[in-house]
């Protein structure tokens, strides 16, 4: 299959069988997360290159993670409705798939790929006939007798799937991304220019153009790192952090069939006071939504970091769900600060996008200090947020060794490691940590979004200013 793939691709660019010259520019972005309200400038900015660059391919590129992170976007009576029609509306010409894509569901994603002008690649996914997704691991472009090859890989984790609620990617195998790209390796030969598209995080990338050197440029997700265009073992890696916030303009030079220069600059969207008028008329119409603007409650003080908003989250869920202890993994934390004033339910949809349900199970203080030690792990954004007690650990984040010291009391007095607890937690967490994952469980039928919202309307305002129940000490966390 391999080969005949190879010969029909071999037959496809045979009016190109001379070298040829040309010169590319790439517009590399990742981890766009649903962030419509910078897509107005970012827009003006692609329009601003290709206006400036007649005789130029300018492709437009995505290394996945495209939804999820925008109520906007995730609530919208189609959900990611409004980041298809904007990408469609810039002309992304190929996008890898990321971690976050199937967060809705398959069902959701199917939707997606099939209304989205641009092609999804992904290498290492293998979705069952009865879905009907179509993907396709490469993707091929020609531009002055020039051909450009685009692979797109995803991350895996130990469940051998990617970051998210098993129960999102039913149907839907995944393979080794690393040896997906040694299975299209032939794939170079095919191409003058080859690019990968990895949502992997840049430990892996590099790793990766430590293996790859026949790579010429990765654009690169789900770290969401600022790497302005690095060489390494000959590949240039790129990434552009998050939130189409900045992207990647690179420049690639063949001469000869062969890559002989490639730059790259990362441009800052927010910095451009200029904006593309369509665009903006989409996300006011996406955005006139009066239940997201209302009010629920008031912060009397700015949440100044990641912890303060945590401790807010598991109050909320220890609270609703009536638990003794309650635990937030810290990747379902996802903005690290809030000015005071007004909490509005966009800000609760922003704060934790995922629609997981709030869950409680019966742990044992022992138990649940095996919880606390695994699920940093599992979730890689290091130690949780909690409520009802306070504890003490390590933080090896490089190593993902994580060791709790002490645990206390919420006020201070010792902890009962024999003592069964009602631990209130979410559905991601108790089905991606072997602690919880076999165990009975009671599911409370809402969402910990929802149970947030509905915590916050029933006070009066909130004060988290200070807010601290987890210490670290020792090795490097984030």
């Amino acid at each position: 299959m391999k080969h005949l793939l190879g010969f029909l691709i071999a037959l496809t660019f045979s009016a190109s069988a001379f070298a040829q010259d040309a010169d590319l520019k790439i517009i590399g972005i990742n981890d766009l997360h649903a962030a419509v309200q910078n897509f107005p400038k970012f827009a003006y900015l692609v329009d601003s290159i290709r206006k400036a660059n007649p005789d130029k391919e300018v492709l437009v590129m995505s290394a996945g993670d495209n939804r999820t992170g925008n109520p906007v976007n995730d609530a919208h009576a189609e959900p990611n409705l409004p980041i298809i029609e904007m990408m469609n509306a810039v002309g992304f010409n190929v996008s890898s798939m990321g971690n976050h894509e199937c967060d809705h569901s398959v069902e959701s994603f199917v939707n997606t790929i099939n209304k989205s002008q641009c092609t999804y690649v992904v290498a290492n996914m293998h979705p069952a006939d009865s879905v009907k997704m179509h993907v396709q691991p490469f993707k091929l472009f020609e531009h002055q007798g020039v051909r450009i090859g685009v692979i797109g890989i995803v991350q895996i984790n130990n469940m051998g799937i990617p970051d998210c609620h098993p129960s999102k990617v039913e149907g839907i195998r995944f393979s080794d991304p690393l040896k997906a790209l040694d299975k299209y390796k032939w794939l170079r030969d095919q191409c003058d220019v080859y690019i990968s598209l990895n949502h992997m995080g840049l430990e892996n990338d590099t790793l990766i153009a430590d293996n790859h050197p026949e790579i010429d440029l990765m654009i690169c997700g789900h770290s969401h790192d600022i790497v302005p265009g690095i060489i390494r073992n000959g590949v240039m890696i790129c990434q552009a952090k998050r939130d189409v916030k900045y992207f990647n303009e690179i420049d690639i030079k063949v001469r000869g069939g062969k890559v002989v220069e490639k730059k790259s600059k990362l441009i800052d969207i927010r910095a451009t006071k200029n904006f593309d008028k369509k665009l903006q008329a989409m996300l006011d119409k996406f955005s006139d939504n009066p239940l997201l603007n209302r009010v629920i409650c008031q912060a009397t003080k700015p949440f100044a970091e990641k912890q303060e908003l945590g401790c807010m989250m598991a109050d909320a869920q220890r609270a609703i769900a009536g638990a003794d202890i309650s635990i937030v993994n810290a990747g379902g934390v996802r903005y690290e600060e809030k000015e005071a004033g007004k909490i509005i339910v966009n800000d609760v949809y922003r704060l934790d996008p995922f629609g997981n349900e709030l869950y409680t199970v019966e742990l044992t203080g022992n138990e649940l200090k095996a919880l606390l030690e695994e699920l940093p792990t599992t979730d890689e954004y290091g130690p949780c947020y909690v409520s009802g007690f306070q504890y003490t650990t390590t933080a090896d984040f490089k190593n993902a060794d994580y060791k709790v010291k002490k645990m206390l009391t919420e006020d201070g007095k010792k902890f009962n490691m024999a003592k069964k607890y009602k631990v209130a937690l979410n559905s991601y967490v108790y089905s991606t940590n072997k602690t919880v994952s076999s165990r009975e469980f009671t599911n409370h039928y809402i969402t910990t979004a929802d149970a947030l919202i509905k915590y916050l309307e029933g006070q009066s305002a909130v004060d988290y200013n200070g807010a601290h129940r987890v210490t670290i000490v020792g090795g490097n966390h984030r």
